[in-house]
């Protein structure tokens, strides 16, 4: 549900938590379909603490895993740790 109530199932992504309402609405302006995996990593990452600066029930900040799939078939996991302001 969007900020005026608004239902809103948007198929390529997901917007759950506290600050979805704002993250809905930043993670449209970002997607891009095909994104390869270091593009997706800044839409997600921009997106995410856009979302921090104006939801102070987030949280302190955000880890973003990123899965890819090689040619053979083997998954690789990347982890990284984002910090949000803590004020």
């Amino acid at each position: 549900m969007d900020t005026i109530g608004c239902i809103a199932s948007p198929k390529d992504f997901v917007a759950v938590g506290t600050g979805q309402e704002y993250l809905l609405g930043v993670c449209e302006s970002f997607w891009r379909e095909n994104m390869n995996p270091e593009e997706l990593f800044e839409a997600t990452a921009q997106s995410m603490l856009s979302c921090l600066e104006r939801d102070a029930a987030s949280g302190w900040g955000v880890v973003v895993y990123t899965i890819t799939k090689d040619k053979v078939g083997d998954f690789y996991v990347n982890i990284t740790t984002l910090k949000g302001r803590m004020d």
